[in-house]
């Protein structure tokens, strides 16, 4: 991986003006099952790259990289997970360009199932994520602290499955740090800049250890 705007055609890198001190790796939304391929203008990775944007203004002067990971093809597709290979794959390559600075995954709605599976395999300084699609328990994030940001209007992946497993994961004794934002919903249209600082206060809570409660 070398630094740039664009590192291959599913991996793009934003590195920061300082020395690389830690690095976000973004992994974007999709479908329960699908087999078309992922352009780059498929809805949730340009919300991701939205995001990195503010993310690589907001963090960049602390040394934090952000690589935003395009994913193959747009569905979770159990049994075989192309997703969490996609993002396994990124993880290895982000670990050889830099292997002993911390390694934060954020995950949009289908991206925050990716990176619970991920947590359980991979050493990572923590999990952040955004309107989660966690149809079952997540035990892979048990011991990874992880921030949830969630919007209460979120009718796609409603707050209660988040509450379940972050509930599940305080009884494991996981740092937790839960956000709920009142009227927002699963696109992260409504309270935009709200979710946004909602992530760069994920990164950094994980970044710090700096965990407690519920916020709304």
């Amino acid at each position: 991986m070398t630094d740039g705007a664009t590192v291959t055609r599913r991996l793009r890198v934003t590195p920061p003006p300082v020395p690389v001190r830690a690095v976000v790796l973004l992994l974007h939304g999709g479908w329960p099952r699908s087999s078309l391929r992922i352009g780059a203008w498929y809805p949730p990775v340009q919300q991701i790259r939205r995001l990195a944007r503010h993310l690589a203004r907001t963090l960049g002067a602390r040394g934090v990289a952000v690589v935003e990971v395009q994913n193959r093809l747009r569905g979770w597709n159990a049994p075989e997970l192309p997703a969490v290979a996609d993002a396994r794959e990124a993880a290895a390559e982000v670990r050889r360009r830099w292997p002993d600075v911390p390694l934060v995954l954020l995950g949009c709605s289908m991206g925050a199932r990716v990176a619970a599976r991920l947590a359980g395999e991979t050493d990572v300084a923590g999990v952040v994520a955004l309107t989660p699609w966690w149809p079952e328990p997540q035990p892979g994030l048990a011991g990874t602290p992880t921030v949830v940001v969630c919007g209460t209007w979120d009718v796609l992946t409603p707050v209660w499955r988040a509450r379940r497993v972050v509930e599940a994961l305080r009884a494991t004794g996981t740092p937790v740090h839960a956000v709920e934002l009142t009227g927002a919903g699963h696109l992260m249209l409504v309270r935009r800049p709200a979710w946004f600082r909602a992530a760069v206060d994920g990164v950094e809570r994980v970044l710090d250890g700096s965990f407690s409660g519920t916020s709304r």
